[in-house]
């Protein structure tokens, strides 16, 4: 997805940034023109993103530009805008401590242009009139289910109401199209905080593990080291070795935050899962639970509904193509998009119209691993199988949408996949 004219894709795809130098302005004014533009001022939490800002920053030739970083009140940490935790990751030319600057007044960080790869960080008076740097996420939006904190980095879904072992968890986030969640900072365990702190008094499950032989803990399938933990007391050796408590989750305990406890991975627990962004749709379509495509159903009205065919052709005329089901999750989501219809079929794209007795999905020539024929008793149609060459479904509360032949001359509602149109953002 594309930014606005004037903004940049960062590195994570999540975000467009924007640098702005007419008016320069003061922190918290420049903040208040962020946050009117839909954003905020620009966070850097790794490298690859400080080195982003840095080709930014030259390529705009500026000296100075505010940053979200700045000096917590009461205290004697800096802070990334209004998150309390310390920064993962800094890269300050002059030390707020040792810079002669450094009066009790330079409360606020800005970047400059530097020598080397990443962007400089310099501790500057917050009423200083200077560049600054906005960011704001881009169009992407959340399945209904999932949810996005309010930095739009990805969406977040807990499974409370379900227990299940890791391996178990982790397949059923894979198979929403994401992931067991991973808490690379603290700004991804504070988002988690927020969405969920209710429902974390009980253990959850996270995408944290220890499999290897050196028993260093791990996300998922990464190879490197943890960049951040928040372990209440971390399990070390012979801890793991003798209860083989190799994967992670999260709880709440009281007196304590939210922090991070091992377990043995067969025990059955809820799960974080968490997923990319998903693309918007236009009005009127919804969103696959991939995220990648669009759905919607046309025919409602009986004068409405077509031939395979034809339903085919008025798909693609609309950008796409009539709906492909690959597996159970796909089936659910269509079957829970009928809800509320009446039991009239709707086309999909299956069919054998190539003169082969074999089905398959458009013009693809692949037998399909996934289908989910229905009983043929249950369709009250007179029957003529040399002609039901065409593929249709019918909402069904246990097996989601059960597919049934028909032939390809009746007029049915059909369904339409699309890809997502281009972001505005």
């Amino acid at each position: 997805m594309t930014c606005a004219p004037g903004w940049t894709k960062t590195p994570s795809n999540y975000a467009c940034v924007k640098i702005l130098k007419n008016p320069r302005k003061s922190w918290y004014d420049a903040r208040r023109a962020c946050q009117s533009a839909g954003g905020d001022l620009v966070t850097i939490y790794d490298e690859i993103m400080s080195k982003f800002i840095k080709d930014q920053v030259v390529a705009k030739n500026i000296d100075y530009a505010w940053t979200g970083l700045r000096h917590k009140r009461g205290g004697d940490k800096w802070v990334w805008l209004d998150d309390n935790g310390t920064p993962n990751y800094t890269h300050w030319r002059i030390n707020p401590k040792q810079s002669t600057y450094f009066q009790g007044t330079n409360k606020c960080a800005g970047v400059a242009q530097t020598k080397g790869m990443a962007a400089g960080y310099y501790s500057r008076s917050c009423s200083s009139h200077m560049a600054y740097i906005c960011e704001k996420p881009t169009g992407y939006s959340c399945n209904p289910g999932w949810t996005k904190p309010a930095d739009g980095a990805a969406c977040y879904k807990i499974y409370y109401k379900q227990e299940k072992t890791w391996y178990d968890a982790r397949r059923e986030c894979q198979n929403a199209g994401g992931d067991l969640v991973t808490i690379y900072h603290r700004k991804v365990s504070n988002s988690i905080k927020e969405l969920f702190g209710d429902n974390i008094i009980n253990p959850t499950w996270i995408g944290l593990r220890n499999f290897r032989s050196d028993e260093r803990w791990h996300w998922l399938d990464e190879d490197g080291n943890l960049t951040y933990a928040d372990w209440l007391v971390e399990p070390k050796s012979p801890f793991l070795g003798i209860y083989k408590k190799e994967c992670g989750y999260v709880e709440r305990r009281f007196p304590f935050e939210q922090r991070w406890y091992a377990s043995g991975c067969s025990k059955a627990l809820r799960y974080i899962c968490e997923k990319p962004l998903a693309f918007p749709c236009y009005d009127g379509w919804m969103k696959t639970p991939s995220g990648e495509a669009c759905v919607k159903v046309f025919g409602e009205r009986a004068p409405l509904r077509r031939p395979w065919l034809d339903a085919r052709r008025r798909c693609q005329k609309l950008g796409g193509d009539l709906v492909t089901i690959r597996d159970t999750t796909m089936s659910h989501f269509i079957r829970d998009l009928l809800i509320g219809k009446d039991s009239f079929p709707s086309w999909i794209g299956f069919h054998k119209l190539t003169g082969e007795d074999r089905w398959h999905w458009l013009d693809e020539d692949r037998t399909p691993k996934y289908t989910n024929w229905g009983d043929p008793v249950e369709v009250p149609w007179g029957r003529n199988l040399t002609k039901e060459k065409c593929a249709g479904v019918i909402k069904s509360n246990k097996q989601g949408a059960t597919w049934y032949t028909y032939d390809c001359s009746h007029d049915l509602r059909y369904i339409c996949e699309m890809a997502p149109p281009p972001s505005e953002n």
